[in-house]
């Protein structure tokens, strides 16, 4: 009368299977997605090196630093002379025509200073300029673009 009971067993969970097919289609999303982030960074430095040969071809000179100077309240801005001729004919032209600089997270523009100067320019050696550096919003580490005309040198990193 009194008869033993056992427990029903615990059910068992079986794994959980994916087929292979949406393992398949899984990796090809993912290395499409890979390729698409190789091919934009392929391709904006690419589109920079267009500019960088552009703006050498244009005024003969090649940017090499952006520095932050004078205890924050300049900014060094330094090129190297690529072509003596065309260099002279941009830099003694029209202040508003020497490259402006745009800080790239707040869109702060800065412009040239006023040069009153002339000098000859040689092959193959880095000149500056110096630049205001208004309420310090420029500081090392921060992006800066480089405007010349209708050409832009991006992404040049503050030091």
């Amino acid at each position: 009368m009194n008869e033993a009971t056992t427990p029903p067993a615990p059910a068992t969970t079986q794994p959980l299977r994916i087929p292979w097919t949406i393992l398949a289609a899984a990796a090809v999303l993912i290395l499409a997605f890979a390729g698409l982030l190789l091919y934009q960074a392929w391709s904006a430095n690419a589109n920079q090196d267009a500019v960088i040969s552009a703006i050498e071809e244009q005024y003969g000179l090649r940017v090499t630093m952006i520095g932050v100077t004078a205890g924050g309240g300049a900014l060094d801005f330094r090129f190297q002379v690529v072509d003596p001729s065309k260099a002279s004919n941009y830099l003694h032209g029209p202040t508003e025509d020497l490259p402006t600089l745009i800080v790239e997270d707040s869109g702060a523009r800065i412009e040239a200073p006023v040069h009153q100067h002339t000098m000859t320019y040689q092959y193959g050696i880095v000149y500056y300029m110096l630049y205001g550096n208004p309420h310090g919003v420029v500081q090392p580490g921060t992006k800066v673009t480089a405007v010349f005309g209708d050409l832009r040198l991006k992404h040049i990193v503050a030091r």
